[in-house]
């Protein structure tokens, strides 16, 4: 979600790959071959709370510990998160249509163009989620964004 450069790993072909969080994953040169890229600034499908959560009307999104980052920034609390009923703080999720919910951070048009707008102080569970990773693909063909 933001304009680094992603380092790139060779495959078997010699064809140079990005590497995606450290790891040059199966589905990512699936999405090479097919030529599909994954780019997280057009995507924002992993901003989103998952199907399965939804079926089991999981409300409490990525959990906010007093650790991280963001936990710092009083102003971001505010505006991004809730407390559960055990006192615990969540991202918030806000509703989009269609009984779609996503995280308050995230701005713009799924599978277009999204900006997190607390990228740099996101929090641990967020960044759980590679480019090209299982997870993330799986997010993507929950949204509908290039299924592979």
């Amino acid at each position: 979600m933001t304009g680094r450069p992603t380092p790139e790993v060779e495959v078997d072909s010699g064809q140079k790959l990005s590497n995606f969080g450290g790891i040059a994953c199966r589905a990512a040169v699936q999405a090479r071959c097919l030529k599909t890229t994954l780019d997280c600034q057009t995507c924002g499908a992993c901003c989103c709370n998952p199907d399965e959560n939804r079926a089991e009307g999981f409300v409490d999104y990525i959990e906010v510990r007093a650790g991280e980052r963001l936990y710092r920034k009083r102003d971001s609390l505010r505006r991004f998160t809730v407390l559960n009923g055990r006192g615990e703080r969540h991202m918030k999720l806000l509703p989009r249509g269609r009984g779609e919910e996503r995280c308050a951070a995230l701005q713009g048009a799924l599978g277009k163009r999204v900006t997190c707008l607390i990228y740099d102080d996101r929090l641990a569970g967020c960044r759980k989620v590679e480019a090209g990773s299982d997870r993330c693909l799986q997010y993507r063909r929950e949204r509908s964004i290039d299924s592979l």
